[in-house]
Order: structure tokens, then sequence, then C-alpha cells
């Protein structure tokens, strides 16, 4: 199913409008831009998580 998601998927057509061409881009562009935008915000959380948790880490070190 992911694997068709992310597949890309080229225009079998050879005279299409702008406008459709346009449709087909943008629509591998939100799936390229979500991709990235959730990767980058996962990094995020678990930069911060780890950022809060160090001090406890640190402390079940020295016990």
């Amino acid at each position: 199913m992911l694997s068709q998601f992310f597949a890309l998927h080229h225009p079998n057509k050879i005279n299409i409008s702008v406008n459709e061409e346009r449709k087909l881009w943008f629509k591998q562009f939100i799936k390229s831009f979500a991709v990235v935008f959730f990767v980058y915000f996962g990094m995020y959380l678990v930069r911060n998580n780890i950022k809060a948790a160090t001090p406890l880490l640190v402390d079940s070190g020295r016990a």
C-alpha cells in the first residue's frame, strides 16, 4: 500500500494540458513535502524529549 502511495506515476499521454500537468506535479510535490515535514517534526519531538530526559538518564547512570 505504501509503495503505491509513494510510486511516481508518469502520465502516458503525450499531449496533456498545462493544467493537468500542474495537477500531477502538485500531487507528487505534496507527497514529498508531507514526508519531509513529518520526518522533521518527529526529529524535533525526539530532540526535545531527549533534552528533557537527560538529567534523569544521568542520575540513573550514577546509581
